[in-house]
């Protein structure tokens, strides 16, 4: 089983979001609800945050700009969450305000967790690939074809 992680998932306590927490559970992440963003300062460092925009207003784009440009959660990614009816426009003005992603309520839980799952490696995977070295042990590690590293004197080192 997968080491847990930490997931937030920010709004009004509801049943959905009740139930995307225990849908994170089963897949054997940690997940904490908070129901407003000034607590996020008071828990651990997430690895992911969920903003569910289900009742979308103009406070929400200021939330995910507020958390994407400070210091302490800069670098973790924000999956926005909405209804069916979410105009093009806002999801749009969300993205800009720096989400990383928007799934549509309502949301089947196999594909909820791949998205979070997905948003979890590619964090994981940016902050390995900063440093040159670890990018090349991560692209033969990781990669589908094969992977020779030849040195100057033409010898194969890898």
């Amino acid at each position: 089983m997968m080491s847990q992680e930490f997931v937030i998932l920010t709004n009004q306590k509801s049943e959905r979001i009740a139930d995307a927490a225990k849908s994170l559970g089963l897949a054997g992440y940690q997940a904490e609800i908070l129901t407003n963003s000034e607590s996020l300062h008071d828990c651990e460092k997430p690895v992911l945050i969920i903003k569910d925009v289900s009742n979308f207003d103009a406070h929400d784009v200021d939330k995910i700009r507020s958390v994407t440009k400070d210091e302490k959660f800069r670098s973790i990614p924000v999956l926005v969450i909405g209804e069916m009816g979410e105009s093009a426009a806002s999801v749009s003005e969300m993205m800009n305000a720096g989400a990383g992603g928007y799934l549509q309520l309502p949301i089947d839980p196999l594909l909820f967790i791949r998205k979070i799952t997905q948003f979890i490696e590619r964090k994981r995977s940016e902050k390995t690939l900063g440093d040159p070295e670890n990018c090349l042990h991560f692209l033969i590690e990781n990669g589908a074809d094969i992977i020779t590293v030849i040195n100057t004197k033409g010898e194969i080192i890898y």
